[in-house]
């Protein structure tokens, strides 16, 4: 009985968070991790929530000049996503589409939540560099968040090696939703919008840090 107290305690956290119309955050990943049991649909408010403020903070900390598009996770419907521009509320941005794709474009690629902690990758369009094929070079940025129960905010970031990680395949926004966007929505039937099946894995395993920047926490090195 002594040791389930602190269970006990969570979920009576929980269950009265739930009362008041705030929820356990829990656990979330996208993409999905082998395994792993957590809730793993990009239109979750959390994710959502986690999506906007990772954004706004990347484009204010890197902008581009003039307008830019913003390639949100495989599987996010149509109603979510216009949902999120409205919040993001920059006249220069754009949801990603046929007709957007020429525009520098920021990516979401990684969303992990634990509890009051959350990690994303944002791959960022570095000014007009080029590749080879033409396209804009990126760079990844491993946000750290921390929020939950309260609004989330960016504590710390770090940059990868520029063009070392691949930004993810291109994922337009669909024309149409197949189904409604419930407090679920891992059940709602929808049309993939990625181009290639192919994705990259996070960071961590593929190259090294190149720097890191706004480190808030002394705390939360490694």
């Amino acid at each position: 009985m002594h040791t389930d107290a602190p269970r006990l305690l969570g979920l009576l956290a929980c269950l009265l968070s739930f009362a008041m119309g705030v929820g356990c955050v829990g656990y979330a990943n996208y993409p999905p991790i082998e395994g792993a049991v957590a809730r793993t649909d990009p239109n979750s408010a959390p994710m959502s929530d986690l999506m906007i403020e990772s954004i706004k903070w990347t484009v204010q900390r890197f902008p581009v000049k003039g307008e830019y598009a913003i390639n949100f996770p495989d599987g996010m419907l149509r109603k979510r996503t216009l949902q999120l521009m409205e919040r993001i509320d920059d006249p220069r941005a754009h949801a990603l589409t046929e007709e957007t794709a020429h525009l520098p474009i920021y990516h979401v690629s990684r969303l992990r939540i634990r509890g009051n902690t959350a990690d994303v990758d944002i791959h960022r369009p570095v000014g007009d560099l080029r590749g080879p094929s033409d396209q804009h070079v990126h760079q990844a940025i491993t946000l750290r968040l921390r929020g939950g129960m309260r609004a989330w905010r960016v504590e710390s970031s770090r940059a990868w090696t520029i063009g070392a990680i691949e930004p993810p395949a291109l994922s337009f926004m669909p024309e149409y939703d197949t189904g409604p966007l419930g407090p679920g929505s891992e059940t709602v039937s929808r049309p993939r919008r990625t181009t290639d099946a192919t994705t990259e894995e996070t960071p961590e395993t593929i190259a090294a840090p190149d720097a890191e920047q706004d480190r808030l926490d002394p705390d939360e090195q490694g």
